[in-house]
C-alpha cells in the first residue's frame, strides 16, 4: 500500500509540475468560470428588484363574465352545446345554465363515449357538458348523489387568448414573489373570468341545486389582499433558464482540456509507457481525478463567493445558504469530471476527442431543455432518470434552488428536501444524491470499457472479467523450455550456461486480419546478456516487443516475464520492466532530470537513489547541459538517449529497447553501445534492431527474424560459423 501511496503523490507532483510550465492556461481553467458568474452579477444589476406596496382588490360579480362566453366562443351562428347523459332534468339544468333565450343549439349525448365522439368529429362545440353517466333520464334532483363529476369543456382555439388552464397543476411552474397577475381583479392567468368559467359552474350548479332562476342567490367574489413584497423579475422563469445554462457553461472549459489532456497521454502513448513501467492503470485515474478536481475546487470557492457577495444591488443567490451552494457544484464537479474519463475511453486523438465531447456536453443537457417547461408535470423517475446526465441533473437542480429564491427562501439545510410546490416531487437533496451516483456510474462504466477495449494498446480482457476468478487471482506460470529449432537446428545454439530466464518466448503469435506478423515464436532470453532482434522492417521485431509489453495481446501462445505470464499476470510483469519505445514518449512540459527522477521514483527508489541514478545516468548519456532543459527543446538524437536512459534507470530487471539508436549520429551510438555493455549485468535486455554492426557488437545472442518466423539464433560466432559468412546478414 505504502508504494502505491508513493505512485499516487509522484503522479500528483507530474501533475503539478505540468500545470506549472503552463501558469496562464492554468490560471485561465480556474478563472474561466468566475468570468461567466460575473457575467450574471452585472445582469442581476441590471434588473432592479422594487418594493411593492399591499395590494387591494375591488369584488366583482361572477355572472358578468357570461357576455366574454358568449361573445367570443358561442358568437358564430353555427355553434353548438353538447352534454351528457340524456336527461329532462339535465336539459332543464344545462338550458338555464346556457341562457336560452340566446344560446345556439343545444344537443345531448346518451353517455360519455358517444359526447366525445360528438365533439372528434365536429368543430362547432362552443360547450361540452359532462355529467356523471348514472344521470341518464334523471327527472328531478331528488336522486342525486352527494357527489357530482361535472366535466366543463370550452375550446381553446375560439378564444382570443390561448394560454393554457393547466388543470392538473395546484400552483404555477414557477413561482415568484407577490400575487399572480398583481394589478388584474380577476386573478389573470388561468382566465377563468374572462373566458366565462365562472358563469358556467355557478349556473349549473344553481341548476343541479334547484336554485329559482328568477330570484338566483347573488355571488360575488374578490381576491385576497396581498401584503408588501418584493418584485424581483431576476428569478423569473425566463431568467431561470438564462442561469441555469451560463453556470453549466462556466464548467466547459475546464470539462474539454480535462479530456483533451487524458487522451493527449493516450495519443502520445504516454500513458500506456508508464503503465508498461509499473504504473497501475487505477492510480491513473486517481491522480487525475485529483488534479481535475483540486482546479475545479478553487474555481467552486470563488463562484459562490462571487454568487453570494452583494456587489452593488443584490447577490445572484440573495437568500439560499453558501455552503449548500458549495456542496451542490462540488458534486456536480465530481460528476463532470468522471463523465470526461468515460468520454476519453472512447478516443485515441485528443482533438476529435475534444470535439465530440464538446458535442456531448450539449446533448446531455437537451433532456432538461426539452422538459422544463413541464417539469412540474413530470414524475420523479423522469427527472431522476434524465439526471442521469449530469448537465441535466444540474439544470433541474439550479432551477429548484431558484425556485426556493423566488419564493424569499432560498436553498438551506433543513429545507434540502422540501419541494415549493405540492406539485413537484424532486428535491435538491435527491438531485445532490444523483450526482454521487453518476460519479461513480460514469467511473465504473469508464474502466470498464478500458478494460475491455483497451484500443490501440492494451491486452483487453473478456467481458465477463470483473466475476473472473482468473482475474482476481492469477494462476502461477510454468517454465518449460520450447525447443526453438524445429527442423533448422543447425542454426540454433544451444545453451550450456547456467543464468536464470528472463524472457521465455513460448509459442507466440499475432496475427492482424489476413496478415501473420509473429509465427509461433519461441525464445529464450537470459539475465546478464542482451539478446538482440535482427530483421528488416517489418519482420516483426516491434510487433514481438509490444506482445511481451502488453501493448499487443498475443492471438496465440504467450510469454513468461520474469516469472509472470504476459496473459494473466501483465501488472506484475510491468512492475520489473523499463522500456524504450520505436519512438519518443516524452512529457513535453518536464526537464531531462524530471523525467529521470519520474521513471525512477515509479519504479520504487527512494530519494537518495533517485539522486544517484539522475546524475548517473546525465552523465553517462553526456546530457549534463541539457539537465535543466524541458524535453521539448531537445534534439532527436539527445530525445532517444533520453529515452534509453529512462527504461535503464529505477533498476530495471528486464529492458526493452525498440532500436534504440535510431536518428542518432555515429559518435552518439558508440556511446549508447558502452552505456548497454555496462548496464547488461543483472538485468535481461532485449534490443531490435536493423543494423548488422549493432547486433554483432551488442548481442549476446542474436535471434534473426523474418517475415514474422525466427530463422537462427545465436552467438555472433555461432551464426557466422553456421551461415558461414563473416556477417550475420
Amino acid at each position: 500500500m505504502g508504494n502505491q501511496l508513493n505512485k499516487f503523490i509522484l503522479l500528483m507532483w507530474k501533475n503539478w509540475t505540468l500545470l506549472k510550465r503552463r501558469p496562464i492556461h492554468t490560471a485561465f481553467e480556474i478563472i474561466y468560470p468566475v468570468l461567466i458568474c460575473f457575467i450574471l452579477v452585472a445582469i442581476r444589476n441590471i434588473i432592479t428588484a422594487e418594493q411593492r406596496d399591499q395590494q387591494d382588490y375591488v369584488p366583482f360579480d361572477v355572472t358578468d363574465s357570461w357576455y366574454y362566453w358568449y361573445s367570443e366562443a358561442c358568437h358564430e351562428n353555427d355553434s353548438l352545446i353538447g352534454y351528457s347523459p340524456k336527461s329532462p332534468f339535465l336539459e332543464d339544468v344545462v338550458t338555464k345554465a346556457c341562457n336560452a333565450s340566446r344560446a345556439p343549439a343545444i344537443l345531448s349525448y346518451n353517455n360519455k363515449a358517444e359526447l366525445d365522439a360528438a365533439v372528434d368529429n365536429h368543430t362547432s362545440f362552443c360547450l361540452v357538458i359532462q355529467f356523471n353517466d348514472e344521470l341518464s333520464g334523471a327527472e328531478n334532483n331528488s336522486n342525486l348523489p352527494l357527489n357530482l363529476d361535472i366535466t366543463i369543456r370550452l375550446p381553446s382555439e375560439r378564444y382570443k387568448s390561448k394560454s393554457e388552464w393547466f388543470t392538473n397543476l395546484l400552483y404555477p411552474m414557477f413561482q415568484t414573489p407577490g400575487p399572480r397577475d398583481p394589478t388584474n381583479p380577476y386573478g389573470g392567468d388561468p382566465d377563468y373570468f374572462n373566458r366565462g368559467f365562472l358563469f358556467l359552474q355557478e349556473s349549473i350548479t344553481l341548476g343541479l341545486m334547484g336554485t329559482s332562476a328568477t330570484d338566483p342567490p347573488h355571488i360575488k367574489m374578490q381576491r385576497f389582499p396581498y401584503p408588501r413584497w418584493l418584485n424581483d423579475l431576476f428569478y423569473a422563469n425566463e431568467m431561470a433558464t438564462m442561469v441555469t445554462l451560463m453556470l453549466m457553461m462556466s464548467f466547459m472549459y475546464n470539462y474539454i482540456n480535462t479530456i483533451r489532456a487524458i487522451t493527449t497521454e493516450k495519443e502520445k502513448q504516454l500513458k500506456e509507457s508508464m503503465k508498461i513501467m509499473g504504473l497501475p492503470g487505477w492510480l491513473h485515474w486517481v491522480a487525475w481525478f485529483l488534479r481535475s478536481f483540486i482546479i475545479l475546487l478553487l474555481a467552486i470557492i470563488l463562484i459562490v463567493i462571487v454568487v453570494k457577495v452583494n456587489v452593488q444591488k443584490a447577490p445572484v443567490f440573495t437568500h439560499s445558504d453558501g455552503t449548500v451552494l458549495f456542496i451542490f457544484f462540488v458534486l456536480f464537479a465530481c460528476s463532470t469530471i468522471t463523465f470526461t474519463f468515460l468520454i476519453s475511453v472512447f478516443f485515441t486523438k485528443a482533438n476529435t476527442a475534444a470535439a465530440v465531447g464538446s458535442l456531448i456536453f450539449f446533448l446531455t443537457y437537451l433532456p432538461y431543455s426539452l422538459q422544463q417547461q413541464q417539469s412540474d408535470e413530470l414524475s420523479a423517475g423522469a427527472v431522476l432518470g434524465s439526471s442521469l446526465l449530469a448537465n441535466s441533473g444540474l439544470s433541474f437542480g439550479l432551477s429548484l434552488i431558484l425556485k426556493f429564491e423566488a419564493i424569499e427562501e432560498g436553498i438551506q439545510w433543513d429545507n434540502l428536501w422540501n419541494t415549493t410546490s405540492p406539485d413537484e416531487n424532486v428535491t435538491v437533496g435527491a438531485i445532490l444524491l444523483m450526482f454521487l451516483l453518476d460519479t461513480f456510474l460514469y467511473l465504473a462504466i469508464a474502466l470498464y470499457i478500458e478494460a475491455v477495449f483497451p484500443g490501440d494498446f492494451g491486452v483487453p480482457q473478456p467481458w465477463y472479467f470483473p466475476v473472473s476468478r482468473d482475474y482476481w487471482c492469477s494462476k502461477p506460470p510454468t517454465l518449460d523450455h520450447e525447443d526453438m529449432s524445429g527442423d533448422k537446428a543447425e542454426f540454433f545454439e544451444r545453451f550450456t550456461e547456467n543464468l536464470p530466464i528472463g524472457i521465455q518466448i513460448k509459442s507466440l503469435s499475432k496475427t492482424f486480419g489476413a496478415n501473420r506478423a509473429v509465427k509461433k515464436l519461441n525464445l529464450d532470453m537470459y539475465e546478464g546478456h542482451i539478446t538482440v532482434l535482427l530483421g528488416h522492417n517489418g519482420a516483426g521485431k516491434t510487433t514481438t516487443m509490444s506482445m511481451i509489453t502488453g501493448m499487443f495481446p498475443p492471438s496465440k501462445g504467450t510469454a513468461v516475464v520474469n516469472g509472470y505470464d504476459i496473459r494473466t499476470s501483465i501488472q506484475n510483469v510491468r512492475d520489473s520492466m523499463g522500456l524504450c519505445l520505436q519512438h519518443n514518449v516524452l512529457f513535453d512540459g518536464l526537464t531531462v532530470a524530471e523525467h529521470l527522477y519520474f521513471f525512477g521514483k515509479l519504479k520504487g527508489l527512494n530519494n537518495e537513489e533517485v539522486k544517484e541514478e539522475i546524475d548517473n545516468y546525465i552523465k553517462l548519456l553526456e546530457l549534463e547541459d541539457k539537465r535543466n532543459a524541458k524535453s521539448s527543446t531537445l534534439s532527436g538524437g539527445m530525445k532517444r538517449k533520453l529515452s534509453v536512459g529512462m527504461a535503464l534507470c529505477g533498476k530495471s530487471k528486464i529492458v526493452m529497447l525498440d532500436e534504440p539508436t535510431a536518428g542518432m549520429d555515429p559518435s552518439a551510438r558508440r556511446a549508447i553501445w558502452n552505456l548497454l555493455q555496462k548496464q547488461k549485468e543483472g538485468r535481461t535486455i532485449l534490443l531490435t534492431t536493423h543494423f548488422m554492426d549493432e547486433a554483432d557488437l551488442l548481442g549476446d545472442r542474436i535471434a534473426i527474424m523474418t517475415a514474422g518466423e525466427l530463422q537462427c539464433c545465436g552467438s555472433s560466432f555461432f551464426l557466422k560459423r553456421n551461415l558461414k559468412t563473416s556477417r550475420i546478414c
